[in-house]
């Protein structure tokens, strides 16, 4: 089986100045710990891996499909769960379950369902605007598991989730986990965060040390 992900030689830059600069990393199934001050390139490496922002050089390829090359085919195996989703303010939250539904080519209803136990019916049926913060929270939680993509991105999960919310991420990672899929998980304070990690990405420096965790 290929690996949920590699990423070979990337180099980004961002305002005129280079954030990461010659990344190499593979990830094995299970969970891995991303970390890093502010400013050191978290968020941007999990940009880069979701196709959000260009590579100046290098690849990232997700269960085999090289993202620049074959993007369609590489984000229907990525869920993502970005720091922020401002820019779908104007899209009805339901259109946007569905939208991801279509292009993972998967079912709507068991994401419907999900969506159904964390939030009221009209909640799916307001602009993602109208929200509050918790409810765009675990709303983008369910559209990033929706298909049950082989890698999961991460970024800052626990952020204004309440408890149905995060009972929902501990039931993600258990069982992404169990189900041998990938799921990489951008935190600024780990400590706060209750999974042991199989793996530890350290961005400092524009670069990105790899850690192996002992079981």
């Amino acid at each position: 089986m290929t690996d949920a992900l590699v990423v070979h030689d990337v180099v980004v830059r961002r305002g005129g100045r280079t954030v990461l600069d010659g990344i190499d990393l593979v990830a094995a199934p299970g969970l891995v710990l991303l970390t890093g001050s502010n400013g050191s390139g978290k968020s941007t490496l999990m940009l880069a891996i979701a196709g959000v922002v260009p590579l100046v050089r290098g690849s990232i390829v997700i269960d085999g499909h090289d993202l620049t090359q074959h993007g369609v085919a590489a984000k229907r195996q990525l869920g993502w769960l970005p720091e922020r989703n401002d820019a779908l303010e104007h899209l009805v939250a339901r259109q946007w379950l569905a939208a991801v539904a279509s292009l993972r080519r998967a079912p709507l209803a068991p994401s419907l369902a999900l969506a159904h136990e964390l939030l009221d019916d009209t909640v799916l049926d307001r602009p993602i605007g109208a929200l509050s913060a918790g409810q765009r929270r675990k709303l983008a939680l369910v559209v990033a598991c929706c298909g049950e993509p082989r890698l999961l991105l991460l970024d800052e999960p626990t952020n204004a989730l309440d408890s149905d919310g995060l009972a929902l991420l501990d039931r993600t990672i258990h069982g992404w986990r169990a189900a041998g899929r990938t799921i990489v998980c951008a935190l600024h304070r780990p400590e706060r965060f209750d999974h042991t990690p199989d793996a530890q990405w350290h961005v400092d420096g524009g670069r990105v040390h790899a850690t192996l965790i002992p079981t």
